[in-house]
């Protein structure tokens, strides 16, 4: 299964792998046309990979660029994909390998989506954090009992879940994290905040998931080539009509990752291979999800 990779795997001078291949060139020159930005230029520049409205698109030029120079350079890698995924933005990168969108109409929603979340943080600032070591039954009580407010916004690996909300509360919930006690009570091994600029996939994205329904109801979906996993439920979906839904309420809703990889492991995968900056997916094959170990699933990583 190929993985495709959310905000937050984003660093400095990623794409480069792409400068002067002419196999992602055509998806380069088209990504300039219609942003009009310079992707490989503006990744240069670490105050743009603070932005989400810029993120949101690099990432996903550099993702389907990239398949693309692998398709050209070691198409052996691609001969046998029986599913593809994405996290969060990662899934336009999805949809368009599989054939649901093409490059032009992913890229539109993809570049409104992410003006939309930036507006919307620029005025109501909120955050995440990474959570690492809490099982989500035990997470799940303590935000319960001592910060209600926020919300579980991504079920990544079996003891690994993203949190969002305020970012003043998001800070105070990160102190707390760190009490001695806390730490020993919830079996903590790392909580960070995450490098993004919003509450993703909570409630708190409700306008910007507003603001793009239209765009997304607008544009045709075609029925996948192949299976697609979905973030919303974890699972594959092949209704055009069904997956238009699926996106729109993908802002709003928790990334259901620990299911997708599940959902994997049912259809027979063992292998996966992460399109990203960032080893963060192929990780959590290796090390965070017991049944990929006990099935033997072997993660490859592929630089953006």
């Amino acid at each position: 299964m190929i993985m495709f990779c959310g905000q937050g795997a984003q660093k400095e001078d990623m794409l480069q792998t792409l400068v002067n291949d002419p196999s992602a060139k055509e998806f380069l020159d088209v990504a300039r046309k219609v942003t009009g930005v310079d992707i490989l230029e503006q990744c240069k520049n670490s105050e743009s990979l603070k932005k989400t409205s810029f993120v949101q698109i690099a990432l996903f030029v550099g993702s389907v660029s990239k398949l693309k120079q692998i398709e050209s350079n070691e198409s052996q890698l691609l001969r046998n994909v029986k599913a593809v995924a994405g996290l969060s933005v990662g899934e336009f990168a999805a949809l368009t390998y599989a054939g649901v969108l093409t490059f032009e109409d992913a890229l539109k929603i993809v570049e409104q989506r992410g003006i939309a979340m930036q507006r919307l943080v620029d005025k109501f600032p909120t955050a995440m954090a990474s959570v690492l070591g809490a099982s989500t039954q035990q997470l799940s009580d303590f935000l319960t009992c001592h910060f209600p407010n926020l919300k579980i916004s991504g079920y990544l690996a079996d003891n690994q879940h993203t949190v969002g909300g305020e970012y003043r509360i998001i800070d105070e919930f990160i102190q707390k994290l760190n009490d001695k006690d806390v730490v020993e009570t919830l079996n903590l091994i790392n909580v960070r905040k995450l490098r993004v600029s919003g509450g993703f996939h909570t409630n708190f994205m409700q306008k910007a998931a507003q603001d793009i329904e239209q765009l997304i109801e607008s544009i045709e979906f075609k029925q996948p080539k192949i299976p697609v996993i979905f973030n919303v439920t974890g699972k594959v979906e092949n209704d055009p009509q069904v997956i238009k839904a699926l996106l729109k309420e993908q802002l709003t809703s928790p990334l259901q990752w620990k299911q997708t990889i599940l959902t994997a492991v049912q259809m027979g995968i063992r292998n996966f291979i992460e399109i990203s900056p960032s080893p963060i997916l192929s990780a959590i094959i290796r090390k965070r999800i017991q049944e990929c170990a006990d099935q033997k699933c072997v993660a490859q990583f592929h630089r953006i």
